[in-house]
């Protein structure tokens, strides 16, 4: 993924350095262009837009209190000029959404609003239609922040993406390939173990949406052979009557994994149980989301 940072430096430099610093540290390096940061001296920086624009898959259109109405030396607004580089960073944005190969995401920064049709040339009349998402200021940089990092997420196919399931299955919910961040910077009440803390790129999975149901667990009983123990709380080897829906519980984890290479075995896809890493990442997600939808 290639995040792709348009702005204007007489608009909103004020918050765009610690956006790109909070996105690499979510994304890694590599994910995040900036031309203050990443275009070479000594190149022709319009060959490295246009390489950088065309291959983003994110592009983040950073819209200060200025960004319409900034003109050039004779009063005229610069986006209205054919030549102007960040118009041709978001008419080329706007072109691959249609494409279906990139998301633009206006940010609105220093409480700007959004810019009327009638502010913008007709090439940008698409972007006054994307939802747009706000950036403020400390004490809310960091919330507004998740807020960003959670679309951006989602854009990318880290939303719920739901295969056609039996009754007896779990609902999944797909987490695309990239990296996370797992384990503990090393601080006082910080057990070794959680420590250090490093990136992880795990590739493309699908995890359980919601918890394995009684009336789930009992379809595997009954079919596997297996008795319900004690711990479950089970009226024999039926599950709880108005229970059927609730989590199942008291499973060991020998039974788990049995119910597990059951499943794979009843619909010739794999089940297992989730390793650290991918349960790690489930939860990092679920946070950001909110829960899924």
């Amino acid at each position: 993924m290639k995040i792709f940072i348009s702005y204007r430096r007489k608009d909103s430099t004020y918050l765009v350095g610690r956006i790109r610093d909070q996105l690499i540290a979510v994304f890694g390096d590599g994910t995040v262009f900036r031309d203050l940061d990443d275009i070479p001296a000594g190149v022709d920086f319009r060959t490295i837009l246009e390489k950088e624009t065309a291959e983003c898959n994110v592009m983040l259109v950073i819209i200060g209190p200025q960004w319409a109405g900034i003109t050039d030396e004779d009063g005229n607004k610069r986006l209205f000029n054919h030549g102007d580089y960040t118009r041709i960073e978001v008419e080329t944005g706007l072109k691959h959404m249609e494409d279906g190969t990139a998301t633009v995401f206006p940010v609105l920064m220093m409480n700007a609003q959004m810019p009327s049709a009638e502010d913008l040339p007709k090439s940008l009349s698409q972007l006054t239609y994307q939802n747009a998402i706000s950036i403020r200021n400390d004490p809310d940089f960091h919330t507004d922040m998740q807020h960003l990092v959670r679309d951006i997420r989602r854009a990318q196919g880290f939303a719920v993406n739901d295969i056609s399931v039996d009754h007896f299955e779990p609902e999944t919910i797909y987490i695309g390939q990239g990296p996370f961040f797992m384990g503990s910077q090393v601080a006082k009440d910080i057990p070794l173990y959680e420590t250090p803390l490093h990136e992880v790129l795990l590739p493309d999975y699908r995890i359980g949406k919601y918890p394995i149901t009684n009336s789930q667990f009992e379809i595997f009983i009954h079919e596997s052979g297996k008795l319900a123990t004690t711990t479950m709380g089970w009226d024999g080897q039926k599950a709880p009557a108005g229970r059927e829906n609730y989590p199942v519980m008291g499973v060991t984890w020998f039974d788990a994994l049995a119910y597990c290479r059951w499943l794979s075995q009843k619909t010739e896809r794999t089940y297992t149980l989730p390793n650290e890493a991918q349960w790690e990442r489930y939860k990092e997600h679920s946070l950001s989301v909110g829960r899924f939808i």
